[in-house]
């Protein structure tokens, strides 16, 4: 992870041995390669396409 903030650690961990995207705002983690991060804008426009609306 490098310099990272160290308390993105264990939400890393858990997100690359469950091979599960993330949603977060945290530009850290959105530029982080080894995991998918959703922000909640792209959250909104998944739901929105899900939904329907």
């Amino acid at each position: 992870m490098g310099k990272r903030d160290p308390e993105d650690v264990e939400l890393v961990a858990l997100a690359l041995a469950l091979k599960c995207p993330v949603w977060s705002n945290d530009n850290d983690l959105v530029e982080l390669k080894q995991i998918k991060t959703y922000t909640t804008a792209e959250m909104l426009c998944i739901l929105e396409g899900f939904l329907g609306f």
